[in-house]
């Protein structure tokens, strides 16, 4: 899924970027506080939340790649 996200940034996507670690950081943060907190998982719940962060962000990665928008980005001028 690296090679999805690298792809997007070396589009010149520099939006998907910003919003690609916003929300790995929100989806991270939240899940932590939730997982952590239900008995179930435990600490457990820190290794679920990096697996479904990683999840989110692929998943989003694939919309915005299969949304195509990436294609008319570029990093110079035509």
């Amino acid at each position: 899924m690296q090679i999805l996200r690298f792809l997007l940034s070396g589009a010149g996507d520099a939006g998907f970027t910003l919003i690609n670690g916003i929300v790995e950081i929100v989806v991270r943060i939240t899940l932590v506080f939730l997982l952590t907190e239900e008995a179930v998982f435990g600490k457990w719940g820190i290794w679920f939340t990096t697996g479904f962060t990683w999840l989110a962000i692929a998943l989003f990665a694939l919309w915005r790649y299969k949304g195509g928008k990436w294609k008319s980005k570029s990093l110079t001028e035509n």
